[in-house]
């Protein structure tokens, strides 16, 4: 799974939160989540970021972009992917 959330403004990219965020394993970079999602595997990262996208976003916004417009997309398979979980033997997707 790509990016499980990216937000951007008019510049381009803000910031992001993907693979290497809840798959590493020293911490090695800030992202946008500022560590929350850090180690924790896809499935946890996942809800994690359904739940505190909004809050995350707002930072953003309050920090240093107030004057500029911020998308915020969060990856479109992670509702269905944290309501409908499929098993399997590892944590991906």
């Amino acid at each position: 799974m790509p990016d499980l959330i990216t937000i951007t403004d008019s510049k381009g990219l803000v910031g992001s939160c993907g693979r290497n965020c809840y798959e590493g394993k020293e911490l090695t970079a800030i992202c946008i989540c500022l560590g929350s999602n850090h180690g924790i595997g896809l499935k946890a990262a996942a809800l994690n970021t359904a739940i505190n996208y909004q809050r995350w976003a707002d930072r953003i916004r309050d920090r240093s972009h107030a004057d500029r417009a911020v998308r915020v997309r969060i990856h479109p398979d992670i509702l269905d992917f944290v309501l409908n979980p499929k098993p399997s033997h590892t944590d991906e997707a």
